[in-house]
């Protein structure tokens, strides 16, 4: 077991048979090499020279704010990203196209919104998502409800209550007087 450096790792005096090398960690920002390489050392294959290469990381995770209903992109979001200590890694606004955040360390992240696009309702939506060897890639949407105004009703019978009423109530004065003349 060895740790790699820029340099060759050289073994000596390995006895004749069958022997396995196998990576358990990969550089920072480097795929871990899943590949079991496989060789035989005899006494006619004594000198073996194995390369083992690691794929970079590309991390990419997009996120994208949209409409409920439409799912059209909606700018004018705040966004914020946390990593797993609460400590901010991005805060963005949205826009028509999506965010594209990379070379994120691997670990748990959150995504949140602090304030919604004029118009729309602030989704209190938390996504978390993970990046490590075999999550390299995130798609996440947020949708968005438009507002909806509604108009107070609550006091529009109680006004005409008292449109009626006040209606009535002159009416039946009105009446009274005029008949109060003719007695």
């Amino acid at each position: 077991s060895w740790t790699t450096t820029t340099n060759a790792h050289i073994l000596r005096n390995l006895a004749n048979g069958d022997y396995t090398i196998e990576e358990t960690a990969a550089p920072n920002g480097y795929l871990i090499n899943k590949k079991i390489t496989k060789f035989t050392i005899s006494d006619s294959n004594r000198n073996i020279k194995i390369t083992i290469e690691n794929a970079p990381k590309n991390v990419v995770v997009n996120i994208t704010k949209v409409d409920q209903e439409t799912n059209e992109a909606l700018a004018g979001a705040v966004l914020l990203v946390k990593d797993s200590s609460g400590k901010e890694v991005a805060r963005f606004t949205t826009t028509a196209s999506s965010y594209v955040l990379t070379d994120l360390a691997n670990g748990t992240y959150t995504v949140e919104e602090v304030s919604a696009p004029a118009g729309y309702i602030k989704s209190d939506d938390v996504v978390q998502f993970t990046i490590d060897d075999d999550h390299l890639s995130h798609q996440i949407i947020f949708k968005n409800a438009k507002e909806v105004y509604v108009p107070d009703t609550a006091s529009l019978p109680s006004i005409i209550m008292m449109i009626l009423g006040i209606v009535i109530t002159g009416a039946g004065i009105s009446y009274i007087y005029k008949h109060a003349k003719q007695y």
